[in-house]
């Protein structure tokens, strides 16, 4: 670890992860259905630095 603590942003790979298995479910079982864009926001991660 680095001290002090520094700030850094996550991309939220988990969340992205999550919703591309949802919407790939949700193709297979409407491949007719509309493409969406979705955005996952970055969250800030504050340290001490």
């Amino acid at each position: 670890m680095y001290d002090p603590a520094l700030t850094f942003v996550s991309s939220g790979a988990r969340e992205v992860g999550r919703r591309a298995g949802q919407r790939l479910l949700q193709r297979l079982a409407q491949p007719s259905a509309e493409v969406q864009t979705l955005i996952v926001p970055p969250q800030l991660l504050p340290g001490q630095a």
